[in-house]
């Protein structure tokens, strides 16, 4: 979908542990960010962890924010 047309986003994020923990953060995509500190910031860590160049930082205004991972998927957080 487009993010421009709905401005809807929704993000799930997962760290591998004991016990495993998951989110999912809801909210309004409010533009891409292609230049700037808070580009800068973001493309210098994706290369060092990952060997990677970025485009784009897209940024998301969160509204809510649910569990992804046990004991309570789908609970709202925030």
């Amino acid at each position: 979908m487009n993010l421009k047309a709905t401005s809807k986003a929704a993000v799930t994020v997962f760290k591998i542990q004991v016990p495993p923990a998951g989110y999912q953060i809801r909210g309004t995509f409010q533009g891409f960010q292609t230049s700037g500190d808070l580009f800068d910031n973001f493309a210098e860590q994706v290369k060092k962890m990952l060997n990677l160049d970025i485009r784009a930082v897209g940024i998301i205004k969160v509204n809510e924010v649910y569990s992804a991972a046990p004991p309570n998927p789908g609970a709202k957080l925030a």
